[in-house]
C-alpha cells in the first residue's frame, strides 16, 4: 500500500470520529456548574427571568422591570410565578404569583406580598393585593407595615426621626395616603407594642398626620381611653397643633377635676401650650408654657401657673395666686447673657397648690440675670438679682435682698514676667438693698470690693507647694448699728471700710499608687491616693458686727484653719486578649553562623527573621 493511500484512509477515519463525537457526548448528563453541584441547565432554569416593559401611559424613559422564575405572556397579560419582583419608578412589589397587565398597569399579587419604596421608605407585607403602577394606588389585605425604615435582611434601619407601624385587615394606598380599616397604629416595636391606637378607620398621610375614627388607646393591650375622633402626628418633626389628652379626676380637696390643654406649633422654633382645669370645690386654674429658639445660640422659655380660688370650704380662706418663671439664654460674639426670673405672689399659694412636697416647702424665690464676657483670661460681668425668702404665710413676712446693678471684673492667675510668681485680682462695684420686717436699708447701698493676690507655686521632688498672700478692702456706704436688746439693729448712713489680710498654703504630697496584677472584668485596676493639706489665715477684721448681711461676701470673719483630705481614685484599663491585633512581639534574627541579636537596618541575604506569635507574649494593655 502506497503512502498516499495510507494518508487518505487515516484522514477518513479521523473525520468520521469527529462527526460521531456529538452523538456520543449528547447522551452524557449535562456538566455541573462550578461549586454548586447543580447542572448548568438546571441552574439556568432556576435563575429568575428578567424583562423590561415600556408602559403605554408612561414617559418613554419609564420602564417596568419584572423578574420571575417563570414568565408567560398572552397579549398584554403577563403571568409571573416564583420569586416575582416588579419594579416601577420608586416602588417594588414582590410576591409568589403576579398577574400584570402592561397596558393598564394593573397587577394582582398573591402569596407573601411585600411592597417597598417611596420617599418615606414605606414597607408593607400582605397576603394578597392589587396595585396599579401608573397611578400608584392599590389595595392590600392583612397588612403589617412600617413607614420610615429600610429593611436589610431581618434588620430594619430607621430613616426618619418618627417612624410608625400600622396593621390592618385592609389598607388602601392612594399616593402618599394610606387608609387603614380595622387596624392599629403605633411607634413601638412589633409584635408586642407597649401602646397602640386601635381604630375602625385610620387615614394616614405619610410625613404629615394620621386621623383616627372611633379609636381607643391601649397600653400593653388594655384599653385606656376611647376617642370618637383624634389626630396623631407622623411628621418627622413630631409637632402638630391640636388639643392634648383631656384630664378627668377626683380629689378630696379639689373635688371633680376637668381640664384640657391646646398645643400650638407656631413654627419650627416656637410653640405655645395653654390649658385650664376646673375644680368643683375650689375654682379653676390656668397654665401656660411658651418656648422659642430664635437662633442657634438663643432660647427663651416662660411658664405660668395661676389659680382663681373661691376659698377653702373648711376655713373660707382664699389661697389663689400666680407663679411665673422665665428662663432665657443669648450668646453672641464672646458675650453671654442668661436670665432666670421667678415671681411668686404668696407663699400660701405655693403651700396649697404645689404639685410636689419638695416644691411646697421651698420658701425661697431666686431671680437672676447676668451678662458676661471672657477675654484673654479676664472676666467682665454685669448682674441683676433678687432674693426672696418667705418666713411665714402671712403677707409681708419675708426677706427681700436686691442686687441692682452689680458689676464685676476679675482675672485668672497670671505670671509675673521673669519670676516664678503669679498674680490676680477680683473686684466689684454693686448697689444692694435689704428689707424685712422691722429692718430696711436705703433703696441703694453702695458696696465696692477689691482683692489683689500674689502666689509662688513650685514643685520639689513630686511635692507641690502654693503659698499665696492677698489683701481685701470692702467699702460700704451704710453700716449696721447693733442693738443691745438682741434684735437685728438699725442701719445708719455712715460709711464703713472693712480691711483684712489673707494667707493660704496649699500642700500636695506625691500621690501613692498601685497597679494590681489580677484583672477585674477584663480590666487592669490601678488605685491612686492623692492627699492634700490647705492652711488658711484671715486677720484684721474688727468690725464684723457692723456689716449688713446681703450675701456670702459679707460674712467674712477672722479665720485660722487647716483643711486636709484624701482622694481615692480607681482606674480601669481594658486589656488586649492574647492573640488579638495590637500586641507587639519581640523580633529575633538568626543566620547560619551567627547568634540571635538585633535586627539590622537592611536584612542580609539569607537572613531569616522569626516573628513569635502574640500568644507567646502574654497580655498587654491599651
Amino acid at each position: 500500500m502506497t503512502s498516499r493511500i495510507r494518508l487518505i484512509i487515516t484522514l477518513a477515519v479521523i473525520s468520521h470520529l469527529i462527526l460521531l463525537t456529538p452523538l456520543v457526548i449528547s447522551q452524557l448528563p449535562p456538566p455541573k456548574e462550578a461549586g454548586t453541584g447543580v447542572s448548568a441547565e438546571e441552574a439556568d432554569k432556576q435563575k429568575p427571568l428578567s424583562s423590561r416593559i415600556t408602559t403605554s401611559t408612561a414617559v418613554p424613559s419609564d420602564e417596568v422591570v419584572i423578574r420571575a422564575r417563570e414568565q408567560e405572556k398572552t397579549g398584554d397579560i403577563y403571568k409571573l410565578r416564583g420569586d416575582v419582583e416588579v419594579t416601577y419608578r420608586r416602588y417594588t412589589v414582590r410576591a409568589e404569583n403576579v398577574t400584570y397587565n402592561s397596558d393598564t398597569g394593573d397587577l394582582e399579587a398573591e402569596g407573601g406580598v411585600t411592597f417597598d419604596g417611596g420617599p418615606r421608605d414605606e414597607h408593607l407585607t400582605a397576603t394578597h393585593g392589587h396595585y396599579n403602577v401608573n397611578s400608584e394606588t392599590g389595595i392590600f389585605y392583612d397588612v403589617i407595615g412600617i413607614i420610615g425604615a429600610v429593611y436589610r435582611g431581618r434588620n430594619a434601619v430607621l430613616t426618619t426621626t418618627n417612624p410608625f407601624l400600622l396593621t390592618g385587615r385592609r389598607v388602601d394606598k392612594i399616593g402618599a395616603r394610606y387608609i387603614v380599616y380595622h387596624g392599629t397604629i403605633t411607634s413601638c416595636a412589633m409584635p408586642h407594642p407597649r401602646w397602640t391606637f386601635d381604630a375602625a378607620k385610620i387615614d394616614v398621610v405619610a410625613g404629615a398626620e394620621a386621623k383616627l375614627y372611633r379609636s381607643d388607646f391601649r397600653l400593653f393591650g388594655l384599653p385606656i381611653f376611647f376617642f370618637p375622633f383624634m389626630t396623631h402626628s407622623v411628621d418627622n418633626l413630631g409637632r402638630q397643633s391640636g388639643f392634648l389628652l383631656p384630664l378627668i379626676g377626683e380629689s378630696n380637696t379639689k373635688g371633680l377635676v376637668l381640664g384640657d390643654s391646646y398645643y400650638w406649633a407656631v413654627n419650627r422654633s416656637t410653640d405655645l401650650t395653654a390649658g385650664a382645669e376646673y375644680f368643683s370645690k375650689r375654682g379653676w386654674s390656668q397654665t401656660g408654657e411658651f418656648r422659642t429658639r430664635p437662633s442657634e445660640n438663643s432660647s427663651l422659655e416662660m411658664h405660668y401657673f395661676g389659680v382663681l380660688d373661691r376659698g377653702d370650704p373648711a376655713t373660707g380662706q382664699k389661697e389663689g395666686g400666680e407663679d411665673v418663671r422665665l428662663n432665657g439664654e443669648w450668646v453672641h460674639g464672646g458675650w453671654r447673657g442668661v436670665t432666670s426670673l421667678d415671681y411668686l405672689s404668696s407663699f400660701l399659694f405655693r403651700l396649697s397648690w404645689a404639685p410636689t412636697f419638695t416644691q411646697a416647702i421651698d420658701s425661697e424665690v431666686h431671680s437672676n440675670a447676668f451678662l458676661s464676657n471672657n477675654f484673654n483670661g479676664y472676666s467682665f460681668g454685669v448682674l441683676a438679682a433678687r432674693y426672696q425668702n418667705f418666713q411665714s404665710v402671712n403677707n409681708g413676712d419675708e426677706i427681700n435682698i436686691l442686687h441692682l446693678p452689680s458689676v464685676g471684673f476679675s482675672t485668672v492667675d497670671r505670671a509675673v514676667p521673669s519670676t516664678p510668681l503669679t498674680w490676680g485680682f477680683d473686684s466689684s462695684a454693686e448697689g444692694v438693698s435689704r428689707t424685712e420686717p422691722d429692718f430696711e436699708t436705703n433703696t441703694l447701698v453702695g458696696r465696692f470690693d477689691l482683692s489683689p493676690r500674689i502666689a509662688l507655686p513650685f514643685h520639689f521632688f513630686g511635692w507641690g507647694f502654693r503659698p499665696e498672700i492677698a489683701v481685701r478692702d470692702t467699702y460700704y456706704t451704710q453700716q449696721l448699728q447693733p442693738s443691745a436688746t438682741g434684735t437685728i439693729g438699725n442701719p445708719v448712713d455712715s460709711a464703713l471700710n472693712r480691711r483684712d489680710f489673707e494667707v493660704s498654703l496649699d500642700l500636695r504630697p506625691p500621690p501613692l499608687m498601685r497597679v494590681f496584677d489580677h484583672e477585674v472584668l477584663g480590666r487592669q485596676i490601678k488605685h491612686v491616693l492623692e492627699p492634700h493639706i490647705t492652711y488658711n489665715r484671715i486677720a484684721g477684721l474688727d468690725n464684723f458686727q457692723n456689716v449688713i448681711r446681703f450675701d456670702a461676701r459679707d460674712i467674712l470673719s477672722d479665720t485660722n484653719e487647716v483643711e486636709f483630705g484624701l482622694i481615692n481614685r480607681f482606674y480601669g484599663k481594658r486589656t488586649v486578649p492574647k492573640g488579638e491585633a495590637g500586641c507587639q512581639p519581640q523580633l529575633s534574627v538568626s543566620k547560619p553562623g551567627m547568634l540571635p541579636g538585633k535586627i539590622p537596618a537592611e536584612p542580609l541575604p539569607g537572613t531569616a527573621i522569626a516573628v513569635p506569635k502574640c500568644e507567646d507574649q502574654g497580655p498587654t494593655t491599651r
